[in-house]
């Protein structure tokens, strides 16, 4: 039995999306695909545009076998940080055989050469990185100029780390490396607009102009070059009932989180510094609305989606000594009914629990591991709190929820 596993948001499911899984699927020869997907939360630090069960759903009805929730704590994290996490549960279930990832140059031979640099890094490099953000550098733009000064010979380099997908394909093939995985990993060029394209594309648009799109009122069945039937035909019966959610939707709950907290600053946050922190509390009279505040803490040294990250995790009350380098559990969203085989066999192979119902949770006795999961479950209630309020539904408790199995 071959698996191929993808780590994705599909936020929401498009047709590159639908492209990419279909490419993985035919090139490794899966039997099944498995996704670990972000939950309600996710890396640029904004709220998924609809929920997790609705966006696994949609993964399930357009070619995915089975899709298994990663955990808030790396969902929210920056690319090293989201690919550890995620890289982590696959090693941990113990089945896949491939992970099969999109990238804007598709060169698996390049991506590898700068994965290797950077999974044990040379104290020249170390020390590059370090001197370069001690000038101002943010963190990847350090980590890139350290790279082309120490390795000029390396043709194509800065181009390769100046693109997201290619970033995230790097630290998938990085972690792979440093936890010694027998995972395979392989590529699929990234086809249409880029990852941080705002203008449509037609069929292979971004799903950061597919949000904007929403963001201006436009409507799913406008959008019918850019997503699948199946994705438009939910999101479309979702309209105004559960989608669209925005980063602005939480704004009085983050404003009153900060205002309450002020006196004692936000340090103890993860991905906080004490300079954001204090900037946070310099500028808070002028708070108007999520996006706008983070426009205005903006600096050139703290880029939109750092601070946006900060923020959500001060909102979702994830402190600096909450993170383990590990994930403790598997959260089963959604499946097809045949992937029942796969499901047996994880359970059969994996060294931490498969969660397919709210009772499986009690097998969950570590205590890291529980505040892991409440994590989860909080931040999950919080985004519902939005939904029902928003557009005036009742409130879906996740204890309650089933596994769809479609």
């Amino acid at each position: 039995m071959k698996i191929t596993a993808i780590i994705a948001e599909y936020n929401p499911f498009h047709k590159g999306h639908e492209y990419q899984l279909m490419h993985a699927k035919e090139s490794t020869g899966a039997d099944y695909i498995l996704v670990i997907m972000s939950g309600d939360f996710t890396q640029r630090g904004e709220p998924a545009v609809i929920d997790k069960y609705t966006r696994a759903k949609m993964a399930v009805m357009n070619g995915a076998d089975l899709v298994i929730e990663l955990p808030l704590y790396y969902a929210t994290g920056s690319a090293e940080y989201f690919a550890k996490g995620a890289i982590s549960l696959l090693q941990k279930l113990g089945v896949v055989n491939y992970l099969a990832f999109g990238s804007e140059c598709g060169d698996m031979g390049s991506l590898t050469k700068i994965a290797d640099l950077l999974a044990f890094p040379s104290d020249k490099l170390t020390e590059s990185i370090s001197s370069y953000i001690k000038t101002g550098m943010t963190f990847p733009k350090a980590r890139m100029t350290a790279l082309c000064d120490l390795y000029p010979d390396e043709p194509g380099m800065a181009e390769i780390l100046s693109s997201p997908n290619n970033i995230l394909g790097i630290e998938y093939i990085k972690a792979l490396k440093q936890l010694n995985s027998d995972i395979i990993p392989f590529t699929t060029k990234r086809k249409g607009a880029g990852y941080n394209d705002s203008a449509l594309f037609g069929d292979y648009a971004s799903a950061l102009s597919i949000r904007e799109a929403f963001d201006r009122g436009l409507t799913p069945d406008l959008l019918n070059k850019e997503l699948p039937k199946a994705s438009l035909d939910i999101l479309s019966a979702e309209q105004g009932k559960s989608f669209p959610v925005t980063l602005n939707d939480f704004s009085d709950m983050l404003l009153y989180k900060l205002m309450s907290e002020r006196h004692i600053g936000f340090a103890s946050y993860f991905d906080v510094t004490k300079d954001l922190s204090d900037r946070i509390c310099n500028h808070l009279e002028q708070y108007k609305n999520p996006r706008s505040f983070i426009e205005l803490l903006k600096t050139k040294e703290l880029t939109y989606t750092r601070i946006s990250r900060a923020l959500l995790h001060i909102l979702l009350n994830i402190k600096e000594t909450d993170i383990d380098s590990q994930p403790y559990y598997g959260r089963v969203l959604a499946a097809k009914k045949e992937s029942l085989p796969l499901i047996s066999m994880i359970t059969k192979t994996s060294c931490i629990p498969l969660i397919t119902r709210f009772s499986d949770t009690k097998s969950i006795t570590d205590p890291v591991a529980q505040n892991q999961l409440l994590s989860d479950m909080n931040a999950d209630a919080l985004y519902q709190a939005v939904v029902s309020q928003k557009f005036n539904t009742e409130f879906r408790n996740e204890n309650k929820r089933r596994i769809l199995f479609l």
